[in-house]
């Protein structure tokens, strides 16, 4: 492979908003790459406002390999900071890693190998083995072991000329959610020739369980739709073509059932109200519960309709903003 730039053969770029704690420890797994003489660093600050500026300056001025820190003027969304870094970048190959993540010592490597032969490359994530501890019903965590049609970001390689063809992110979509489907299927459609490379390993955080943070994250996946309505075809990755996650259509039903009971008032309609109720109740406790025990499942099953009920309204944002209907 020939290096573009003295010795620099591939470009880790990262977006990263106030996170500014978890960006020494990147700056170390980037360090520890097997190739690490022959990549570099750009981490690309989406208008942070806590200490991340500081943070990414003290990381320049000790690492062992080359970092460049560049900072969007008002936040814009991780598809806009993703090109900012790319288009920097002075690698023939770009692989993305996001800044809840730590790659594996080899990770840089065999992605590489696999770019060799592709132009598009997936790594396998994993939910970090130090902080197991952290699950529970409402964390955040990601795991991939196989392709999945979806190409998180997280764990990603491409040529940096098929980054060029494609015009890289689509910076419309302004969350954390769609724009890099998007973009690896426009690659595809371009003729690139992808492959999943398990031995490229990323750790991924878990995030504590908490409810509010669980509400918070659910307005990010109004992409989701984005991504649909340029791809159509992904529909059939569901279960329905129209649902996103079956707790959507058992939600919107309960939703529908508790509507009528409030506001027709009359027994018949609060029966009819509690029967379109079940069905979500049968699938948080029996199908797909949030805690192992039936404890739990009890006691978290209001926590789950809220979570629930929030991604249905951000899908519903997301169908209105994009003219396509997708929950």
């Amino acid at each position: 492979m020939q290096a573009d730039g003295p010795g620099i053969i591939a470009s880790v770029v990262t977006a990263t908003r106030n996170r500014a704690h978890l960006l020494p420890r990147l700056c170390t797994a980037i360090e520890n790459q097997t190739v690490a003489p022959s990549i570099e660093l750009i981490v690309v600050d989406d208008a942070s406002t806590d200490d991340t500026s500081s943070a990414l300056a003290e990381i320049q001025g000790s690492s062992r390999i080359r970092v460049s820190a560049m900072r969007l003027a008002r936040r814009s969304g991780p598809a806009a900071a993703r090109n900012l870094g790319w288009r920097a970048a002075r690698g023939e190959y770009v692989l993305f890693t996001d800044d809840d993540c730590e790659p594996r010592p080899e990770w840089a490597e065999n992605l590489l190998d696999a770019l060799a032969e592709s132009d598009v490359v997936q790594g396998t994530t994993i939910p970090a083995r130090d902080q197991l501890m952290n699950n529970g019903p409402f964390s955040r965590t990601l795991e991939v072991v196989e392709p999945s049609g979806f190409f998180q970001t997280c764990n990603m390689g491409y040529r940096r000329k098929l980054l060029e063809v494609a015009d890289g992110f689509d910076e419309a979509f302004q969350h954390p959610a769609g724009e890099d489907t998007d973009l690896a299927l426009r690659c595809l459609d371009l003729g690139a020739r992808f492959v999943f490379k398990g031995t490229a390993v990323v750790e991924h955080d878990v995030r504590p369980s908490s409810l509010r943070s669980a509400i918070r994250d659910s307005w990010r996946w109004q992409g989701v739709v984005g991504a649909v309505a340029k791809h159509p075809e992904l529909r059939v990755r569901h279960g329905s073509r129209l649902f996103w996650k079956p707790s959507h259509r058992v939600v919107l039903l309960a939703l529908g059932g508790i509507g009528l009971a409030l506001l027709v008032r009359r027994d018949k309609a609060t029966a009819v109200g509690a029967t379109l109720v079940l069905p979500y109740m049968r699938y948080r406790l029996r199908i797909a519960p949030v805690h192992p025990s039936w404890t739990g499942r009890v006691k978290y099953l209001g926590h789950a309709f809220v979570v629930d009920t929030v991604e249905l309204a951000a899908l519903a944002r997301g169908s209105i903003r994009y003219r396509t209907l997708f929950l």
